[in-house]
């Protein structure tokens, strides 16, 4: 094998969907916009391990990167004059 080690894409951010059943105020937001949501979730898994997308530390081993996975229970926003974050 020719070259150092091959670096890894950066691991993209989590997303979800919601509908207008879950959260009503979606229907007068935009797209491309940022809103403040505040989620009440419950974790049901939980793990430590090496991900095939974790860096390399600097002892040239994978960290181990501790993992969750939760369930949304409910979801709210801020009230629409504060829902952009800035």
């Amino acid at each position: 094998m020719a070259g150092g080690p091959v670096k890894m894409p950066a691991r993209e951010k989590p997303q979800f969907g919601l509908t207008e059943k879950e959260l009503p105020a979606i229907k007068d937001w935009a797209v491309g916009k940022k809103y403040i949501l505040t989620l009440n979730v419950e974790m049901v898994s939980s793990s430590k391990g090496s991900d095939y997308d974790v860096p390399l530390g600097s002892d040239g081993k994978r960290k181990e990167i501790h993992n969750a996975r939760f369930k949304i229970l409910s979801v709210d926003s801020m009230p629409s004059e504060n829902a952009e974050a800035e």
